[in-house]
């Protein structure tokens, strides 16, 4: 008996099966495309940026060195991400979007996005605690803002800061 039965399915199923991923292994890739990765990046810093805003106006911030602290970090996270972004854009085809990836900007992006998971992780922290030590001294809601706070405040609501819903990204190219 012979086997070229067996080796010619074999050949077809190879084939087939290999011919099955490419799909998925492209979905996987765009999704992985630096331009691809930008919406989420400045949704998460749009929302960092937001509950920052909420501990000043509800005076959670009681230290000015701490405010100062968060008030930096995301001022330079702002700034990285800004880099970042026009990295991305610069690219108007497909093929440099892969050549992006391919240098690492993807990394660079998702690194980014990390780094501000954790700043919001410690903003959410930081203002959970600061509310539970309010509620068990019995203060109202909001306290009374720092000078520093209030100027902060005031760069967030007027504008003069990168507001970050700007940094949305169209996925198409142009």
């Amino acid at each position: 008996m012979s086997d070229l039965g067996f080796n010619v399915w074999g050949a077809v199923a190879a084939v087939v099966g290999t011919a099955a991923l490419i799909p998925v292994i492209h979905a996987w890739f765009n999704t992985h495309l630096p331009r691809a990765l930008l919406p989420t990046l400045s949704s998460i810093l749009q929302e960092t940026q937001e509950s920052f805003v909420t501990g000043l106006r509800e005076g959670l911030f009681t230290d000015d060195t701490e405010l100062y602290h968060f008030h930096n970090r995301i001022r330079a996270i702002k700034r990285q991400v800004g880099e970042a972004r026009a990295e991305a854009l610069e690219a108007t085809s497909w093929r440099q979007d892969v050549r992006n990836w391919y240098t690492g900007l993807s990394s660079k992006i998702s690194h980014l996005c990390r780094n501000i998971d954790d700043i919001r992780a410690k903003l959410a922290r930081t203002q959970s605690n600061k509310r539970k030590l309010l509620e068990a001294q019995g203060y109202p809601d909001t306290l009374m803002i720092s000078p520093y706070a209030q100027e902060l405040l005031r760069e967030y609501t007027q504008g003069t800061l990168l507001p970050c819903s700007s940094l949305f990204i169209p996925l198409a190219y142009s």
